[in-house]
């Protein structure tokens, strides 16, 4: 007996063996791989972050203008390069032009501008391509005289940049002989030449000389003039008209500024009392819609002309102010590629400025006295400035200044509007246009696609997910979970196109179908379970528990068809009989072919999985014995599942909604291509919009690298990553409070 209690004994404290090194060895080589991994993961992140940051940090940075030469030169009046910034034109008081190399500040030759037609008073306009000057003959004459840069290439392929001048144009505004007023001209873009001048009657006179080649190639003219009353208001000190001569402005004595809107019906007036001293600088910028003012006290501010698109009526208003400069404003000149502007001051310094940002992306010195004249070169890239016996030549640095914060997420008043608005429209037709950069719509766009998506999917996703888990029989689950998982597997493109060429049709005609199903399908599917429950119980104890699914998705199916019945005779009876017309009159919106309610259905379908899967799993891991015990204190499985297993899966149900919506916001392709792709701002569900996502997939091939448009691109690209990692972070922060709530369940 001794013997065997200590045999049996001895086999109770039986030595466990040791763990073999090689599985320590494997273990510990598991937990590193694990390891290395997440850090591949996040170091992964956080380059992509940090490649965002780079690629769009540029836009903000501020302008930066380099020295590159200076020269002795006197009584410079005006300044130009030549395209390529190589070679460039200086004008003396006396009527002469000097051509210069700006690379060594070198002369090669002058050119009188007027030779043997005296020294009156003389006028310069500078367009897009070219600069021309006028002479007051006196006597109601004035002429005019314009010059181009010729680029060719010799045998060698050396470029060659030589100003070509026209030959000088004399014209006769007044006939009478009487001496001109202030005045002002252009030159549209067939090259005819306009003139606005006060005449000594007191009425404005508007001079246009056209040319047209006749069928032998000769050059015909034609002369065509208009007189117009300026009315009271105080002497008229200058006056400055458009090339598409449909503005003219006029200063008057005593701070008065007066538009008019030239019309073949007759004109339309406005006058607008400055806020400004006295008036030094006048001129048009890049596209000539605006104008810009500055006075002696270095402010400066910019007005244009709108429509009013319900009466058709123009107006003229003062749009944008900007930093004032040191010095009273002595000179001013434009940008020929965008809307932005140099000024100068009295104290010899410039300052770099753009339209409709409001900014002046530069402020520096560029001389020693009041700067007289400066030019800009064609591509934003030089700056020259000329005092009283110095020339400076400068290499500006500033390859975004239509960027900044104001642009990108507040309302901008941009030409040819009749108000401040969000707008994302980053081409035009014409070199004038300005890039709209506006990321409010895209961002709007982006949350009304989510909402849609969610709205569709939240509930078949997480009430799927607790039928399936909680009601259904285990036979059953082991394959509708799958399959459901393997809708996740779908590809976007394939749902985007589904959605954009069969599902929009059908929602287009059957609209009605559609918008009463929210309401009939849930009443009729309650109405159909309440009859199911009065069935004999002999009958459904046959069916395995979760069977009444398959009887659902039937009287689903039979729900949707009768809403499709519904259809024409509710259309007919509320809608006309044509509800996209009635919702037109009725609700002020338009109705879109590709709208809000496919991107809800077809995205919502790509989400559900996603949802379903981790909800699903949620629930099942939900602990037994919280269930079993409601049950035995008399529970039903509804109240058990409502009351019990949803509270404690809460955490798991969360962070299924947040992973869909982290689907849903980064979407492309279904977006892409199933609405509109319009930026626009409407909540409208019967409208298309424009994402984030789809925006940069839509961009980016037309986006010149380094440009404004691509660094905007990858802007974007980052404030869709903030606002997700932000959304993220605040739901994970949830589902830890969440967590604490059951965790002593």
């Amino acid at each position: 007996m001794v013997k065997s209690g200590e045999n049996g004994s001895s086999k109770a404290r039986r030595p466990i063996r040791e763990t073999s090194p090689r599985r320590l060895a494997q273990d510990k080589f598991a937990a590193l791989l694990v390891r290395l991994g997440g850090m591949v993961v996040i170091a992964g992140i956080l380059g992509i972050l940090l490649f965002l940051i780079v690629e769009s940090a540029p836009l903000f940075f501020p302008g930066k203008v380099k020295p590159l030469l200076s020269f002795p030169f006197q009584g410079a009046r005006a300044l130009s390069f030549d395209p390529y910034g190589e070679s460039g034109l200086i004008l003396t008081q006396d009527g002469v032009l000097h051509l210069f190399t700006w690379k060594d500040g070198r002369e090669l030759r002058k050119i009188p501008l007027f030779p043997g037609m005296g020294n009156g008073r003389q006028a310069i306009r500078q367009s897009t391509s070219a600069l021309s000057f006028t002479l007051d003959l006196g006597g109601g004459k004035i002429a005019e005289r314009s010059f181009e840069w010729k680029v060719s290439f010799d045998k060698q392929g050396k470029r060659r940049i030589e100003p070509v001048f026209q030959e000088a144009v004399v014209l006769t505004l007044d006939p009478s002989g009487g001496s001109l007023g202030p005045y002002s001209f252009s030159r549209d873009e067939e090259g005819g030449l306009c003139v606005a001048a006060l005449t000594e009657t007191g009425k404005i006179r508007i001079f246009h000389r056209s040319y047209e080649e006749n069928l032998f190639g000769e050059k015909e003219v034609s002369d065509e003039h208009s007189d117009f009353d300026p009315g009271e208001g105080g002497e008229i000190q200058r006056l400055l008209i458009d090339s598409s001569r449909q503005n003219l402005y006029a200063l008057r004595k005593g701070g008065i500024l007066q538009w008019w809107r030239l019309q073949e019906n007759g004109t339309a007036t406005q006058k607008l009392k400055l806020a400004l001293g006295e008036v030094r600088t006048m001129g048009l910028l890049f596209g000539e819609r605006t104008l810009v003012l500055g006075d002696a006290e270095g402010r400066l501010q910019a007005f244009f002309p709108y429509q009013d698109q319900e009466t058709s009526k123009w107006h003229f208003s003062k749009v944008h102010d900007f930093p004032k400069m040191p010095g009273s404003v002595s000179a001013f000149t434009i940008s020929k590629r965008n809307k932005g502007f140099a000024v100068g001051d009295e104290l010899g310094n410039v300052g770099l400025y753009y339209l409709t940002t409001e900014k002046r992306d530069w402020l520096g010195s560029m001389g020693d006295g009041p700067i007289q004249c400066l030019a800009l070169g064609k591509k934003w890239d030089l700056l020259a400035a000329a005092t009283k016996g110095e020339a400076r030549i400068a290499r500006v640095e500033d390859p975004h200044p239509e960027a900044s914060l104001g642009i990108y997420f507040g309302k901008v008043w941009y030409e040819d509007s009749q108000g401040p608005s969000y707008v994302w429209q980053s081409t035009g037709g014409t070199d004038e246009f300005e890039p709209k950069l506006s990321l409010i719509p895209l961002i709007f766009g982006t949350l009304k696609g989510t909402f849609f998506a969610l709205l569709f999917a939240v509930p078949f996703g997480v009430l799927g997910a607790m039928f399936v888990s909680q009601f259904l029989h285990a036979s059953y689950q082991t394959w509708i979970k799958p399959i459901i998982e393997i809708m996740a597997s779908l590809p976007s493109v394939i749902l985007g196109f589904l959605g954009a060429i069969w599902l929009a049709p059908i929602l287009e005609n059957h609209l009605i179908a559609f918008l009463i199903m929210p309401f009939f399908l849930p009443v009729f599917l309650i109405a159909s379970g309440f009859l199911g429950m009065r069935l004999p119980k002999r009958l459904l104890r046959r069916f395995k528990a979760g069977s009444e699914l398959f009887a659902f998705a039937l009287v689903l199916l039979l729900g949707i068809w009768i809403c499709f019945l519904l259809d024409p005779w509710i259309g007919s009876l509320f809608f006309g009989g044509d509800p996209i017309r009635w919702i037109g009159e009725h609700w002020e919106t338009t109705y879109e072919q590709r709208n809000a309610i496919v991107i809800g259905i077809v995205m919502g379908f790509a989400v559900i999985p996603i949802i379903f899967s981790i909800a699903e799993d949620a629930f099942s891991n939900v602990p037994k014995n919280l269930v079993s015990g409601a049950r035995a204190l008399g529970a039903n499985l509804w109240q058990t599942v409502s009351r019990v297993v949803f509270p404690t899966a809460a955490p798991g149900v969360f962070s299924a909604v947040m992973i869909g919506f982290g689907r849903a916001i980064g979407e492309t392709m279904i977006v892409l291509m199933a609405t509109g792709n319009t930026p626009i701002m409407d909540p409208s569900p019967f409208n298309g919009f424009r994402t984030l996502s789809a925006n940069i997939a839509t961009e980016i091939s037309e986006a010149p690298v380094g440009g404004t448009l691509y660094r905007t691109l990858f802007f974007a690209g980052f404030l869709l990553f903030f606002i997700t990692f932000v959304l993220n972070a605040s739901a994970d922060a949830v589902r830890h409070r969440l967590q604490k709530k059951v965790k002593n369940l």
